[in-house]
C-alpha cells in the first residue's frame, strides 16, 4: 500500500513462493486506487 498527497494505491502480487528471497520473481495481478476524500475504488490495473 502508497500513499502520496493525491491518492492511496494498493497493489497485489503473485510471488514464486518456492524461492526463498526478496528477489523472487513477482508480477503485479491488481491494482487499486482511491483519490483523496473519496470513497471511490479504482481498478487501474493495466493488461499485461
Amino acid at each position: 500500500m502508497q500513499f502520496t498527497p493525491d491518492l492511496c494505491e494498493y497493489t497485489m502480487y503473485v510471488v514464486d513462493k518456492t524461492i526463498n528471497s526478496a528477489d523472487a520473481p513477482s508480477s503485479i495481478i491488481k491494482r487499486f486506487q482511491t483519490p483523496v476524500n473519496s470513497d471511490a475504488i479504482n481498478d487501474v490495473t493495466r493488461p499485461s
